[in-house]
Protein backbone atom coordinates (compact mmCIF):
# COMPACT_ATOMS: atom_id res chain seq x y z
CA UNK A 1 0.00 0.00 0.00
CA UNK A 2 2.97 2.28 1.05
CA UNK A 3 4.62 1.77 -2.29
CA UNK A 4 1.12 1.89 -4.27
CA UNK A 5 0.96 5.30 -2.67
CA UNK A 6 4.33 6.53 -3.55
CA UNK A 7 3.90 5.83 -6.98
CA UNK A 8 0.30 7.89 -6.85
CA UNK A 9 2.32 10.72 -5.37
CA UNK A 10 5.06 10.34 -8.30
CA UNK A 11 2.77 10.54 -10.87
CA UNK A 12 0.70 13.16 -9.26
CA UNK A 13 3.59 15.66 -9.16
CA UNK A 14 5.17 14.34 -12.09
CA UNK A 15 1.79 15.42 -14.04
CA UNK A 16 1.85 18.58 -12.72
CA UNK A 17 5.33 19.50 -12.72
CA UNK A 18 4.22 18.98 -16.61
CA UNK A 19 1.65 21.11 -16.50
CA UNK A 20 3.33 23.84 -14.88
CA UNK A 21 6.22 23.86 -17.69
CA UNK A 22 3.14 23.49 -20.05
CA UNK A 23 1.82 26.55 -18.36
CA UNK A 24 5.05 28.35 -18.23
CA UNK A 25 5.62 27.72 -22.53
CA UNK A 26 2.16 28.95 -23.22
CA UNK A 27 2.69 32.31 -20.71
CA UNK A 28 6.21 32.56 -22.49
CA UNK A 29 4.75 32.39 -25.54
CA UNK A 30 1.94 34.67 -25.08
CA UNK A 31 4.47 37.23 -23.67
CA UNK A 32 6.63 37.15 -26.82
CA UNK A 33 3.29 37.21 -29.04
CA UNK A 34 2.50 41.01 -27.64
CA UNK A 35 5.95 42.01 -27.56
CA UNK A 36 5.65 41.38 -31.46
CA UNK A 37 2.29 42.97 -31.54
CA UNK A 38 3.45 46.19 -29.76
CA UNK A 39 6.72 46.17 -31.76
CA UNK A 40 4.78 46.10 -35.10
CA UNK A 41 2.31 49.05 -33.91
CA UNK A 42 5.34 50.87 -32.95
CA UNK A 43 6.42 50.86 -36.38
CA UNK A 44 3.51 51.37 -37.93
CA UNK A 45 2.95 54.42 -35.79
CA UNK A 46 6.47 55.76 -36.30
CA UNK A 47 5.87 55.17 -40.40
CA UNK A 48 2.26 56.97 -39.89
CA UNK A 49 3.62 59.61 -37.85
CA UNK A 50 6.51 60.23 -40.63
CA UNK A 51 4.10 60.16 -43.42
CA UNK A 52 1.74 62.78 -41.38
CA UNK A 53 5.00 64.78 -41.10
CA UNK A 54 5.95 64.72 -44.99
CA UNK A 55 1.97 65.21 -45.92
CA UNK A 56 2.54 68.63 -43.87
CA UNK A 57 5.83 69.38 -45.61
CA UNK A 58 4.05 68.75 -48.83
CA UNK A 59 0.94 71.48 -47.62
CA UNK A 60 3.34 73.55 -46.00
CA UNK A 61 4.97 73.70 -49.57
CA UNK A 62 1.99 73.90 -51.72
CA UNK A 63 0.57 76.29 -49.67
CA UNK A 64 3.70 78.55 -49.79
CA UNK A 65 3.63 77.62 -54.03
CA UNK A 66 0.47 78.89 -54.09
CA UNK A 67 1.05 82.21 -52.19
CA UNK A 68 4.21 83.00 -54.33
CA UNK A 69 1.89 82.50 -57.55
CA UNK A 70 -0.83 84.85 -56.17
CA UNK A 71 1.19 87.50 -54.95
CA UNK A 72 3.65 87.21 -58.27
CA UNK A 73 0.02 87.23 -60.50
CA UNK A 74 -0.90 90.11 -59.14
CA UNK A 75 2.65 91.81 -59.29
CA UNK A 76 2.50 91.46 -62.91
CA UNK A 77 -0.91 92.58 -63.22
CA UNK A 78 0.30 95.78 -61.72
CA UNK A 79 3.53 96.26 -63.71
CA UNK A 80 1.61 95.30 -66.81
CA UNK A 81 -0.98 98.27 -66.12
CA UNK A 82 1.97 100.76 -64.94
CA UNK A 83 3.85 99.97 -68.42
CA UNK A 84 0.27 100.24 -70.20
CA UNK A 85 0.05 103.99 -68.49
CA UNK A 86 3.22 104.77 -69.13
CA UNK A 87 3.04 104.26 -72.66
CA UNK A 88 -0.21 106.20 -73.10
CA UNK A 89 1.83 109.07 -71.29
CA UNK A 90 4.93 108.82 -73.43
CA UNK A 91 3.55 107.41 -76.59
CA UNK A 92 6.57 105.27 -76.62
CA UNK A 93 6.93 101.36 -76.10
CA UNK A 94 10.44 101.76 -74.04
CA UNK A 95 9.32 101.28 -71.11
CA UNK A 96 7.44 97.70 -71.29
CA UNK A 97 11.54 95.93 -70.96
CA UNK A 98 12.55 97.92 -67.90
CA UNK A 99 8.94 96.12 -66.30
CA UNK A 100 9.09 92.70 -67.74
CA UNK A 101 12.86 92.48 -65.79
CA UNK A 102 11.20 93.84 -62.90
CA UNK A 103 8.72 91.35 -62.84
CA UNK A 104 11.79 88.45 -63.66
CA UNK A 105 14.02 89.48 -60.65
CA UNK A 106 11.14 89.51 -57.87
CA UNK A 107 10.35 85.33 -59.24
CA UNK A 108 13.47 84.92 -58.73
CA UNK A 109 14.07 86.78 -55.26
CA UNK A 110 10.78 84.90 -54.19
CA UNK A 111 12.00 81.46 -55.83
CA UNK A 112 15.53 81.85 -54.51
CA UNK A 113 14.26 82.51 -51.02
CA UNK A 114 12.02 78.99 -50.81
CA UNK A 115 14.29 77.00 -52.92
CA UNK A 116 18.09 77.69 -50.87
CA UNK A 117 19.38 80.01 -53.68
CA UNK A 118 18.32 77.63 -56.73
CA UNK A 119 18.97 80.13 -59.19
CA UNK A 120 22.50 80.79 -57.66
CA UNK A 121 23.18 77.72 -57.24
CA UNK A 122 22.24 76.97 -60.92
CA UNK A 123 24.19 79.71 -62.26
CA UNK A 124 27.55 78.45 -60.53
CA UNK A 125 26.59 74.75 -61.79
CA UNK A 126 25.58 75.44 -65.41
CA UNK A 127 27.31 78.64 -66.31
CA UNK A 128 26.26 78.36 -69.95
CA UNK A 129 22.83 78.73 -68.64
CA UNK A 130 20.72 82.32 -69.80
CA UNK A 131 19.08 84.30 -67.44
CA UNK A 132 16.00 83.17 -68.83
CA UNK A 133 16.83 79.29 -68.56
CA UNK A 134 17.70 80.02 -64.84
CA UNK A 135 14.35 82.03 -64.79
CA UNK A 136 12.08 79.04 -66.23
CA UNK A 137 13.97 76.52 -64.49
CA UNK A 138 12.85 78.04 -61.38
CA UNK A 139 9.31 78.71 -62.28
CA UNK A 140 9.20 74.74 -62.58
CA UNK A 141 10.66 73.70 -59.38
CA UNK A 142 7.77 75.82 -57.66
CA UNK A 143 4.98 74.27 -59.68
CA UNK A 144 4.04 77.09 -62.17
CA UNK A 145 2.23 75.33 -65.27
CA UNK A 146 2.99 75.75 -68.53
CA UNK A 147 -0.41 78.60 -68.94
CA UNK A 148 1.16 80.43 -65.55
CA UNK A 149 4.71 80.45 -66.61
CA UNK A 150 3.64 82.17 -70.37
CA UNK A 151 1.35 84.62 -68.61
CA UNK A 152 3.96 85.63 -66.33
CA UNK A 153 6.82 86.09 -69.46
CA UNK A 154 4.23 87.59 -71.26
CA UNK A 155 4.95 85.07 -74.13
CA UNK A 156 2.89 82.04 -75.58
CA UNK A 157 2.49 78.53 -74.16
CA UNK A 158 4.50 76.98 -77.21
CA UNK A 159 7.67 79.30 -76.89
CA UNK A 160 7.70 77.50 -73.15
CA UNK A 161 7.25 74.26 -74.35
CA UNK A 162 10.00 75.10 -77.35
CA UNK A 163 12.29 76.84 -74.31
CA UNK A 164 11.65 73.56 -71.91
CA UNK A 165 12.86 71.29 -74.80
CA UNK A 166 16.21 73.91 -75.35
CA UNK A 167 16.64 73.60 -71.40
CA UNK A 168 16.90 69.61 -71.60
CA UNK A 169 20.12 69.77 -74.40
CA UNK A 170 21.91 72.64 -72.19
CA UNK A 171 21.72 70.41 -69.13
CA UNK A 172 22.39 67.38 -71.05
CA UNK A 173 19.54 65.19 -69.80
CA UNK A 174 19.18 61.98 -71.98
CA UNK A 175 16.06 60.84 -72.71
CA UNK A 176 14.97 59.26 -69.94
CA UNK A 177 15.97 61.91 -67.34
CA UNK A 178 12.63 64.04 -66.71
CA UNK A 179 13.16 67.88 -66.50
CA UNK A 180 10.93 68.18 -63.60
CA UNK A 181 12.65 65.38 -61.53
CA UNK A 182 15.79 66.35 -62.28
CA UNK A 183 15.06 70.10 -60.95
CA UNK A 184 13.88 68.61 -57.60
CA UNK A 185 17.13 66.63 -57.20
CA UNK A 186 19.36 69.57 -58.00
CA UNK A 187 17.59 71.19 -55.72
CA UNK A 188 17.64 68.74 -52.57
CA UNK A 189 20.80 67.38 -53.26
CA UNK A 190 22.59 70.97 -53.43
CA UNK A 191 23.39 70.96 -57.18
CA UNK A 192 24.36 67.17 -58.10
CA UNK A 193 25.30 67.25 -61.74
CA UNK A 194 22.93 66.32 -64.42
CA UNK A 195 25.08 63.05 -65.41
CA UNK A 196 24.89 61.84 -61.83
CA UNK A 197 21.16 62.30 -61.55
CA UNK A 198 20.42 61.18 -64.66
CA UNK A 199 21.61 57.46 -63.98
CA UNK A 200 18.67 57.09 -61.39
CA UNK A 201 15.58 59.66 -62.62
CA UNK A 202 13.69 58.00 -64.98
CA UNK A 203 10.97 59.58 -67.07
Amino acid sequence: LLIKNKQKRTIILVILLLISILVIILINWRYRNKANQLTIQQKLNEKEKALLEKANENNTLLQQQSRMQHILLQNVEQYRSETIKGKAVSGSEKKQAPAIDKIEEEIIIYIDSAYKNLSKRLSAAYPHLTQRDILICCMLLANFDTGMIATLLNVRNESINIHRSRLRKKLMLDNSCNLMEFLRHFWAFEGVKSHTISMYIKK
